[in-house]
């Protein structure tokens, strides 16, 4: 199983259990797909966070590889991202309050799919991986776009995925991103306590206020996602990407 669901008092806790550090995979994709357009009747909020030391590492260097050893450079991309862009609109579109808890290490796409999310709650040392520099890529799956709005400086962005950055929770703390930064035992008490005070309001209000915020985006934010999509399947083609993912794998992989 590669997704694991777990309620309490109608909060649905989603935790990721994707095999090779919970990458994207079709399976995992649809699972959560699958939750965000039909949540559970009585749900009245979702977490989502991964397992272990890891949140998720985005994209699957093996598939990547595959691509490129056999010709077809982009075909990971091709099959997965388009998935992943359904997932971030079904976030935004999800009538639910969606909260990500950051438990360990967001990379590459995994940093859109954490801050699409409506809040986000992390453990200090968590750390956030830029990756798309490191292997010449363009940023893809709403990346360019979640984390301006949750406050991240557009310089630093630049900066950080061109150069492929590896920050910390702790060390990013100062942009503002987060709705609470707590110690690892209490990211998904901290979590529920979100959606607890907003069970406590009224959850009508914060759904039709979500759909409010995000009524005049949704056309453009799937525009975005589509141009993410095609620069980095660009991306793929180019040279320096095929080297330098064959030569990540190799040194991951000795």
């Amino acid at each position: 199983m590669v997704l694991v669901s777990e309620t309490d008092n109608g909060i649905l806790t989603l935790r990721m259990e994707q095999p090779g550090g919970n990458k994207f995979t079709r399976p995992l994709l649809e699972a959560l797909l699958d939750t965000f357009l039909n949540p559970p009747q009585d749900c009245t909020g979702i977490i989502l966070t991964g397992s272990g030391r890891l949140f998720s590492v985005g994209g699957d260097l093996d598939g990547m590889v595959e691509g490129v050893n056999d010709g077809d450079p982009s075909r990971y991309v091709d099959d997965i991202v388009p998935l992943v862009n359904q997932v971030i609109l079904a976030i935004r579109r999800c009538p639910l309050p969606v909260i990500a808890a950051v438990n360990g290490s967001a990379a590459g796409g995994a940093l859109s799919l954490v801050f699409s999310c409506d809040f986000v709650v992390a453990q200090p040392g968590a750390k956030l991986s830029f990756a798309f520099g490191s292997l010449a890529l363009s940023p893809d799956s709403g990346s360019s776009i979640a984390l301006l709005e949750k406050g991240f400086p557009r310089s630093y962005l630049l900066r950080a995925f061109t150069t492929g950055a590896i920050a910390t929770v702790s060390g990013t703390q100062e942009f503002g991103v987060y709705d609470a930064v707590v110690d690892p035992e209490n990211l998904i008490p901290e979590a529920k306590s979100i959606i607890s005070e907003l069970q406590a309001g009224s959850l009508w209000t914060f759904s039709r206020t979500k759909m409010l915020f995000y009524s005049h985006q949704i056309d453009s934010i799937a525009s975005q996602l589509d141009l993410e999509y095609r620069s980095i399947a660009e991306s793929c083609k180019k040279n320096d990407f095929q080297q330098k993912v064959v030569d990540l794998h190799a040194r991951l992989n000795p």
